[in-house]
C-alpha cells in the first residue's frame, strides 16, 4: 500500500483486518495476506537520497574513497554488478 504522505507511518507494518487474497498480480497458486507495509513515497526518496549522499558514510563517499566492503573494494563490487546485469540476459 503507497501512501504519499502519511510519513508518520512510514515502514511501519499493520495488521490486516482480515487475511485476504492476493489479486493484484497473477500467482502460481492462490496466496493470501495478513499484514500490510506503508510506504510513504517522498519519505522513501528522502531515505534513499540520504543513504546515497550522507557525508563520511553514504555510499557515494564510499564509492569515491573506494572502501572495503564484505572484503572487497566498493568499486569492484560495483564494476562486478554492472557485469552481471549485461551478461544475465
Amino acid at each position: 500500500m503507497g501512501e504519499h504522505f502519511n510519513q508518520p507511518n512510514h515502514l511501519n507494518v499493520e495488521i490486516a483486518p482480515r487475511d485476504q487474497a492476493i489479486t493484484a498480480f497473477k500467482l502460481p497458486y492462490p496466496m493470501k495476506f495478513n499484514k500490510i507495509l506503508v510506504i510513504s513515497i517522498s519519505k522513501l526518496a528522502q531515505d534513499i537520497e540520504d543513504s546515497v549522499l550522507r557525508p563520511n558514510d553514504g555510499y557515494w563517499d564510499k564509492f569515491v574513497n573506494n572502501n572495503i566492503v564484505g572484503g572487497r573494494p566498493l568499486q569492484d563490487c560495483f564494476e562486478d554488478a554492472i557485469r552481471e546485469i549485461y551478461n544475465s540476459k
